[in-house]
């Protein structure tokens, strides 16, 4: 797994857990109620830093095809059927591109942690 496929796994579960922890708070009437309030605060703190990083990389591809697929897919949420239908570019096609455009990524961030 890719540095950036990490990350596209931490943003979707960051995202459920805050949906969750919102659910629970709107819901919420006890004394519990700032101890999920500070959970949803520190888990939106760390969906805001994945993305943060991953637009940080993303927007260092030269390539503005590749860029945006990789926006559509990591800060927007798509599935590469979803950007395929949306790009009228074929599955295969969006997954290669999205495969250079993690390697790119990878790359960037190897580069900044020297």
């Amino acid at each position: 797994m890719t540095k950036m496929q990490k990350t596209l796994v931490n943003i979707q579960n960051l995202e459920k857990e805050a949906n969750t922890i919102s659910l629970i708070v709107y819901n919420e009437k006890t004394r519990n109620l700032p101890k999920y309030k500070a959970a949803l605060s520190e888990t939106l703190k760390k969906l805001d830093e994945e993305k943060t990083a991953a637009l940080n990389c993303i927007q260092a591809i030269d390539d503005p095809l590749i860029r945006h697929i990789m926006e559509l897919r990591y800060l927007q949420g798509f599935s590469a059927e979803d950007i395929a239908r949306t790009t009228y570019y074929s599955q295969r096609t969006v997954w290669r591109y999205l495969k250079k455009g993690e390697a790119l990524c990878n790359k960037i961030a190897e580069q900044e942690g020297e």
